[in-house]
């Protein structure tokens, strides 16, 4: 008796369970991925609550608190942009362990209030996710811990290489820079930024009592 039928016999047997095993497979990595991204957005949003409960917390001692005691990172400012109902705070550092928490004030860039650009930056999927909603003219509320806030008009924005962002940091204007990752909807590490500008309108000294 020839060998072939058997042989094609078992090949029939496997290809189901290959099929199972594959299918199986992506089926797991697709959960681990959800998860995953579960897993940052929920981190982002309970950083967000302890950070905001140790900005508040800073106007009263006058000095940037520890939003927790193993933290290395510090509450800068409150971002708000009214018209779409977006606010995060911002931390005092960029580095990629500060992005997973909130937005970061650039080293190096102006503090709100100063002449020059202000450069915050964040991650597109969690904290800045709203960027791409600013409109021109939108109104951008930059409040640091001493109660000021400062208002900036959104008046442009651009798509850049991130080794050339076209961002003047010794503008003789007072400019608040938002940064993040292009294309606003994906995913993957690119070298592309989204920049939107604004410039600054007012700037209100509040009493934010106890």
């Amino acid at each position: 008796m020839s060998g072939e039928p058997e042989t094609g016999r078992k090949t029939w047997r496997w290809r189901p369970k290959l099929r199972h095993a594959v299918t199986g497979g992506i089926f797991l990595a697709g959960l681990a991925f959800f998860a995953d991204g579960l897993w940052i957005k929920g981190k982002a949003m309970v950083a967000q609550a302890m950070l905001d409960h140790a900005f508040l917390a800073s106007a009263e001692t006058g000095t940037p608190g520890k939003p927790w005691a193993w933290a290395d990172i510090r509450p800068f400012a409150r971002i708000s942009a009214p018209r779409i109902g977006a606010e995060n705070i911002v931390l005092d550092n960029v580095s990629g362990e500060a992005l997973a928490f909130g937005p970061g004030h650039l080293p190096g860039s102006a503090k709100p209030g100063e002449t020059g650009a202000a450069v915050f930056s964040a991650h597109r999927d969690t904290h800045f996710r709203w960027l791409g909603d600013l409109r021109k003219n939108d109104l951008v509320t930059v409040e640091t811990a001493d109660g000021t806030q400062r208002q900036y008009r959104i008046r442009r924005a651009w798509v850049a290489r991130y080794d050339a962002p076209g961002i003047d940091r010794h503008a003789p204007e007072r400019l608040l820079v938002l940064t993040t990752c292009w294309p606003l909807d994906a995913t993957l590490r690119s070298d592309w930024r989204y920049i939107v500008e604004g410039v600054e309108t007012q700037a209100e000294t509040g009493d934010r009592g106890v």
